[in-house]
Order: C-alpha cells, then sequence, then structure tokens
C-alpha cells in the first residue's frame, strides 16, 4: 500500500503549499458565493478589456524590442499611457458634471429673474436649456 502513495524511500509524501494558501482558499470561497460571482461579473468588462487595448491600441499583439529589460520598458510605457488616457476620462467626466451644474444655477438663477421681472410686465420665461 505504501509503495502506491509515493515513490521515496522512508515512505514519506512531502506535500508544499502556498505560504497565504489559506487567505488564498477564503478569496476563492468568497468569490463562489452568489454575491462574489455578482460582483465577480463586470470583471470581465473591466479588467480584461485593459489588455485588449494594451494589445490592438498599444502594440503588444508583438513585441517590438529584444530583451527582457526592453519588453518590459515597452509595457510600462505602453501601461503609462493607459493610466495616463484613464485619468483624463475621469478629470473630463469631472469637468463635465461641473459645468452642467454650473449652467444648471445660471440656468435657475436666470429664470428667477425674469419670473421676478414677469409679475411687472406679464411675460413669462419659456427659456430651457439645451442640457436638461
Amino acid at each position: 500500500m505504501l509503495t502506491q502513495c509515493t515513490q521515496s524511500k522512508n515512505y514519506q509524501k512531502l506535500i508544499t503549499q502556498y505560504l497565504w494558501q489559506d487567505f488564498k482558499n477564503q478569496v476563492d470561497a468568497n468569490r463562489l458565493t452568489p454575491l462574489g460571482k455578482r460582483l465577480y461579473a463586470p470583471r470581465k468588462e473591466t479588467i480584461e478589456r485593459s489588455f485588449v487595448d494594451a494589445k490592438e491600441l498599444h502594440g503588444h499583439r508583438y513585441t517590438r524590442f529584444r530583451g527582457l529589460s526592453k519588453v518590459q520598458a515597452q509595457c510600462l510605457l505602453s501601461a503609462a499611457c493607459q493610466n495616463m488616457k484613464k485619468m483624463a476620462l475621469v478629470l473630463e467626466r469631472k469637468a463635465r458634471k461641473r459645468a452642467k451644474e454650473a449652467l444648471l444655477r445660471l440656468y435657475r438663477a436666470i429664470e428667477r429673474t425674469s419670473l421676478g421681472s414677469s409679475t411687472t410686465s406679464g411675460q413669462v420665461s419659456c427659456f430651457t436649456p439645451a442640457f436638461l
């Protein structure tokens, strides 16, 4: 029976395990719960998307250089480009939101002043901003 379990001379089997294996098992258990599956599902649309962008837009289909250090430099520069593009998109979204809020405040101020003056002149404001 022992000869079937191991090939070592002293009939002991050595099992090696990753140092943080218990934590990895906990993460896997959480990921396989219904909530974990629901939270993990968008990952293929966000994380893998960056690899697709690197492949299609940043030349990661083939390496342009030879040698580990040169290829690593290419990958790091591509990752930096991707991060800058992501930061620019986030800043643009914030700027658009701030601009929309400012226009809305301006619209309300115009509406208040025109409504205040409409009681004296008898005219009603029909100004509607295009972004609403």
